[in-house]
């Protein structure tokens, strides 16, 4: 309660700067114009993996339990509808 004013104040500061900015990362298909994929969900900015191939808990989109995207800036990327299977 003491530091609400201040709270509001930062979010809305940041909300001018940036309209996205508390939005969920991982949207399910049918929001927001999201086309339906095989997961039925997708991570909005993609992950940015370097040597896991997107398979360990740090990547985001496995986190989430969503396949990377086109979004996804990952290299020798494994989680993806190629490597199903």
């Amino acid at each position: 309660v003491r530091f609400e004013w201040d709270r509001q104040a930062a979010v809305v500061s940041t909300l001018e700067r940036n309209p996205h900015a508390f939005r969920p990362k991982i949207t399910q298909a049918g929001q927001q114009g999201i086309v339906d994929s095989p997961s039925k969900a997708r991570h909005m900015k993609g992950c940015h993996c370097k040597k896991s191939g997107c398979l360990k808990k740090y990547c985001e989109c496995f986190q989430a339990a969503v396949m990377c995207s086109d979004n996804c800036k990952c290299v020798e990327c494994r989680n993806n509808v190629e490597n199903l299977t």
